[in-house]
Parts: C-alpha cells; structure tokens; sequence
C-alpha cells in the first residue's frame, strides 16, 4: 500500500548503507565545520547542542528531528533528519555487516566519524536514544522505592 511506500521512502537500510561505506565523499569547508561541530556535540558534557526539537508528523511517518548545535567559533548548524527507530538502526547495522567484504570493513563503516559525517540521521537518532536512556536512568536512580 501507499503506507509502506512513503516509510521506505523515509528509511531505506540499502541506500543508508551505501552512504556510509561511500569513502568517495568530498566535503566543501562549511560541511567540514558542521561535521566537526556535531562530532563535538556528543561528547558529554559540552553545551553545543542549542535546541532539540521532534517534529511531529502524520501517524504513518516517522518522527523529524530538528538539531541546533554550534561549532568553535559563532557558527550554528542546523541538522533536520528522520529520527530512527532502535529496530532501523539495527537494520542499518546488518545491511552494513551484510555489504562489508571483513567485519574489519563494516567496523571502519562504522566508526563514529563515518557515522556523523555520512549519515546524520543515525548519528543524531544515536544520540536522542542515549539520552533518553540517560534521562530514564537518571529517573530511575531518583526514586526511592
């Protein structure tokens, strides 16, 4: 149905693949910075990350995210990507896994710079579950039972 079609239109784990194990790729110097910037957004503790926004959609398409993170210097970036299930960034996983010739190819793949780099919509979808984790965590230690 027309369903199933617009949501693999959304996520596709061949095509996310192919993105990530593209060495190919050539950056112009803006999407050098904002590569940095949101490699340097995840590490704990940094206050880069300036606003954080799900973006609701229709019930059939999967969420939006909306990040604002700032690089070294005045620069401000923002990232719009569909925010992946758990289950799809698994998918992702294996279909990397399942083209890589050696588990050692799919780790290169793999690597957290090749991730934010060459596919935001996994790097950001990472850090939103991390967080929720976090949060959950956090929420779980606070209660006293």
């Amino acid at each position: 149905g027309s369903l199933s079609s617009q949501r693999s239109m959304e996520f596709d784990a061949v095509l996310e693949a192919s993105k990530l194990m593209d060495t190919d790729i050539s950056w112009g110097r803006r999407a050098i910075l904002q590569n940095a910037a949101r490699r340097a957004s995840a590490d704990y503790g940094e206050k880069r990350i300036l606003g954080w926004q799900v973006e609701e959609r229709a019930p059939s398409q999967p969420q939006r995210l909306k990040v604002t993170f700032r690089g070294d210097t005045s620069n401000v970036f923002v990232d719009h990507v569909p925010l992946w299930t758990p289950q799809q960034m698994v998918s992702l996983v294996h279909e990397v896994h399942t083209r890589s010739s050696s588990s050692a190819d799919a780790r290169k793949a793999l690597e957290a710079d090749a991730v934010c780099n060459r596919c935001p919509a996994l790097w950001w979808s990472l850090v939103a579950w991390a967080l929720e984790q976090h949060a959950a965590d956090k929420a779980s230690r606070g209660r006293r039972d």
